[in-house]
C-alpha cells in the first residue's frame, strides 16, 4: 500500500478514530475511582488520595481509643484469663489448682508487658504502611493524569496528519 492510500484512509477515518479516543477517554474518567478504602490492622478510613494527614491522623486517633481493646483483649489472654478465673476458684482444693493460678498470672503479666512494649511499633508500622498506600495512590493518580495527558498529544498528532 502507499503512503497516498494509506493517507487517503485515514483522512476518511479521522473523525471515527477522534470520537473513539474522546470515548475510550471518558469511561477512563468515569470508571476512576474518586475515593479508595484502607484497612490497615484494625484500622478502616476511606480516601480520596489527597487526604493523607488526616487518614494519619484518624488512623493515631484510632488506636488511641482502642488502646485496651487492641493490646490485651486477644484470645490467648482471653483463654488464659478465663483459665485463671477457674483455677483460682480451685485453688483451694488441690495444689495443681494453685500451680496452674500461678503460671497462668504469670502468662497473663508476661503477655500484658509483652504488649505494652510491642503497641508503639505497631502503630508505627500501621503509619508507615498508611503512608505507603497513600504514596502508592498518589503515584496512581500521578500515572493516570499522566497517561490521559497523552491523549491531547495523540489528538494533536491525528489532526496534523
Amino acid at each position: 500500500m502507499t503512503i497516498a492510500i494509506r493517507k487517503f484512509g485515514f483522512q476518511n477515518t479521522k473523525a471515527w478514530f477522534k470520537k473513539a479516543v474522546d470515548n475510550f477517554d471518558a469511561k477512563l474518567q468515569k470508571a476512576f475511582p474518586t475515593q479508595y478504602n484502607l484497612h490497615i490492622d484494625t484500622w478502616d478510613g476511606v480516601s480520596n488520595g489527597n487526604d493523607q494527614a488526616e487518614q494519619v491522623e484518624s488512623l493515631k486517633n484510632h488506636f488511641e481509643n482502642n488502646k485496651f481493646q487492641n493490646m490485651f483483649v486477644n484470645t490467648p489472654n482471653i483463654l488464659a484469663a478465663i483459665l485463671f478465673i477457674v483455677s483460682a476458684g480451685l485453688a483451694f482444693v488441690t495444689l495443681y489448682s494453685l500451680i496452674v493460678t500461678a503460671l497462668t498470672a504469670g502468662f497473663l503479666v508476661f503477655r500484658v508487658l509483652q504488649a505494652i512494649k510491642a503497641y508503639p511499633l505497631r502503630v508505627q508500622a500501621a503509619v508507615d504502611s498508611l503512608n505507603a498506600c497513600m504514596g502508592e495512590l498518589a503515584e496512581f493518580r500521578r500515572y493516570f493524569d499522566e497517561k490521559r495527558a497523552k491523549k491531547d498529544e495523540l489528538l494533536s498528532t491525528v489532526e496534523f496528519l
